[in-house]
């Protein structure tokens, strides 16, 4: 069976830039890019939080994209999104996963979020 989707979360603030498995810049695009290309991923549409927005250093969606490479890496092969949230908030999730939904043809979900944990 297929993915029909991907989440992967980004801190997108500048000093540190780590993703969620705690890696930099270069490797966070490297295995960003192995697991997009995993034949069960092949055709999976692929969601990026941009966290730590609440932040005054935080990235902007463009910039995240950029560190990502998203453009070279989904061009022509998959839809794709940068989503600006805050994990502590919750501000942002429920967007993010509505948009994933609706990319993948299911119905969005009914979250309700609260201090970033869904209830």
């Amino acid at each position: 069976m297929e993915a029909a989707g991907e989440k992967y979360t980004r801190d997108a603030i500048k000093q540190t830039m780590l993703d969620s498995w705690g890696c930099g810049p270069a490797e966070s695009q490297a295995a960003l890019c192995r697991l997009m290309d995993e034949e069960l991923l092949r055709d999976a549409k692929l969601l990026v939080f941009a966290n730590k927005q609440d932040l005054p250093s935080a990235q902007s969606e463009e910039e995240v994209a950029a560190a990502l490479d998203l453009h070279t890496l989904c061009e022509g092969k998959r839809r794709w999104k940068v989503q600006q949230c805050c994990a502590h908030s919750g501000a942002g999730l429920s967007e993010g996963f509505d948009w994933l939904c609706t990319a993948c043809d299911f119905p969005p979900p009914r979250l309700k979020l609260r201090a970033g944990l869904s209830q």
